[in-house]
């Protein structure tokens, strides 16, 4: 079958990939690349479906972790949801370089690579998908081998190690480069990959309270937030030519809520992100003191005043004042004062209910 996968959302070309002679397209399950209208637009056309996961740098060893692969499966779990991805279906994670698995190197995929696969694996298991790879040959036929794994996705850089070995093994081949955003891809078995199409979510919408504890993890981990702010810093640009972090704490927050399957509009101002998840959204005003992890903290008043407005999420209270937070203004976790300190006060609270 041919195929491709897309780095980018592909809303308003389904009828150009079919066209092309393309049959089935993987999407990556993040909320700059894809959507509930895309993948119904894929359906329309007749196209099959599979997801891949890759949000934050799985180029190295220093990204692999059972922390890690707990984090992403997660993340992966629940936008997948939030797209209607069937369950009994495979979600590919990425193992995006050639890692070694010698004596003399340690065994770097017989080691954290499996230690990130089975908390991946075990992650996205009790919510009804089922873990693949992409990844070389060697660590796609170590990883099958080792249970952590059901289907192989080969990457296209035939230098990796084991790639002419695997390639007739594998579920799904990478071809090279068709444009900046497509890569191409031969299907040689369906059923093996298990191709799906988007069917409307049985129990409805995932409940913004269900999110928080999927928000808070990705917030915390400096690579998730990285990745989120990198996300915000491009949209804030195109949107008006802001250089980020200025005036990016509304949509880091939007991007960072996007991320955990909450369904927020693209907002840059905090005003209007707090009247979005208040009004809109339902979530409770909470009496300062009383915040807690998930919580969005507010400096904002009842009309917009530039350089003092803010918005942020709470990672952790230390104590009625103090917390751990995340937000634009640093790459990684850090804490903030409700009282201000140096800073504008919070003035509110906000919780998912």
């Amino acid at each position: 079958m041919k195929a491709i996968d897309s780095s980018s959302d592909t809303t308003g070309q389904a009828k150009n990939i079919v066209a092309a002679g393309y049959q089935a397209v993987g999407v990556y399950l993040r909320s700059d690349r894809c959507s509930l209208a895309m993948i119904t637009e894929l359906q329309t056309a007749g196209l099959g479906v599979w997801s891949i996961y890759e949000k934050g740098y799985p180029t190295s060893d220093d990204y692999f972790s059972a922390a890690q692969g707990t984090i992403d499966g997660q993340a992966a779990a629940t936008f997948a949801q939030s797209i209607g991805q069937p369950t009994g279906t495979q979600i590919y994670a990425t193992v995006d370089y050639d890692p070694d698995d010698s004596d003399a190197n340690g065994p770097t995929i017989n080691g954290p690579i499996s230690d990130y696969m089975r908390a991946f694996q075990n992650a996205i298991t009790p919510v009804g998908y089922v873990a693949s790879v992409y990844a070389s040959g060697r660590a796609c036929r170590i990883l099958l081998a080792n249970g952590l794994a059901k289907t192989g996705w080969l990457t296209q850089s035939t230098g990796f190690a084991e790639y002419n070995e695997f390639k007739p093994k594998a579920g799904i081949v990478q071809l090279p480069q068709i444009n900046k955003s497509w890569d191409g891809d031969d299907i040689p078995d369906p059923s093996v990959v298990g191709l799906w199409a988007a069917q409307p979510a049985a129990a409805g919408p995932v409940s913004d309270k269900d999110c928080i504890e999927q928000l808070v993890n990705i917030a915390s981990s400096v690579g998730q937030l990285d990745s989120a702010q990198s996300v915000a810093a491009q949209k804030l640009l195109n949107y008006d030519g802001e250089v980020y972090p200025s005036d990016g704490c509304a949509i880091t927050l939007s991007v960072l809520l996007q991320d955990a399957g909450i369904d927020v509009p693209d907002t840059y101002t905090a005003i209007e992100l707090g009247q979005e998840l208040r009004d809109d959204r339902n979530w409770q005003v909470i009496p300062l003191g009383q915040q807690q992890a998930g919580d969005v903290g507010s400096t904002c008043g009842s009309t917009p005043n530039h350089g003092f407005d803010h918005i942020y999420l709470v990672l952790q209270k230390i104590n009625d004042d103090e917390m751990l937070i995340a937000d634009n203004q640093s790459s990684q976790p850090h804490f903030r004062y409700v009282s201000g300190q140096g800073k504008t006060p919070t003035r509110f609270f906000l919780r998912a209910t």
